[in-house]
């Protein structure tokens, strides 16, 4: 209301490139560290108070983001030239190893999810193979080949036909 900004809590790791947010169901917030680190920080924006989160289970950096399952739990791509993920599960509060995609996930790394529920992840950095998460049975398997180089400021939006464009970025 006042239009002014203030100091937030202090993060329990330092933001940096592949961090991001995410909310969980009890409104409190989970901050993925990025910055080539495994770290993150809870966040409750109710008592303004920050506490260590769980650790990813392999460092997150460039490309990284996260996927929300049917199920409540979130698939954490980790980015920064690698193909591994992580499970996020808000309720226990616990990380676990997610399933390997095919193409390493750099800058510009993001996904869209098709009418059959299973997310297309785009590469950033890289033509080629695209990987299909499946969330319900938590497998990647080889997706459709895309044909422009993915990176930095790529993203998707969806038609009124259900198709998407993707806008390739850098």
């Amino acid at each position: 209301i006042a239009n002014t900004m203030s100091t937030g809590a202090p993060l329990t790791g330092t933001a940096g490139a592949g961090a991001f947010s995410l909310q969980r169901p009890d409104g409190k917030f989970l901050i993925v560290s990025g910055n080539g680190g495994a770290t993150t920080t809870l966040y409750d924006p109710i008592s303004f108070v920050t506490l260590s989160g769980p650790t990813t289970t392999a460092n997150v950096s460039n490309g990284g983001f996260a996927l929300q399952r049917p199920d409540g739990k979130f698939l954490i791509v980790h980015g920064g030239a690698v193909n591994t993920t992580s499970h996020y599960d808000p309720l226990a509060n616990i990380m676990t190893i997610g399933p390997t995609l095919i193409q390493t996930m750099t800058a510009g790394s993001n996904a869209l999810q098709r009418a059959d529920g299973k997310f297309l992840i785009l590469p950033g950095g890289g033509i080629g193979a695209t990987t299909l998460y499946d969330p319900a049975a938590n497998t990647a398997t080889t997706g459709p080949t895309i044909s422009a180089t993915v990176g930095v400021g790529s993203h998707n939006i969806q038609l009124p036909s259900g198709k998407y464009l993707v806008f390739p970025g850098n």
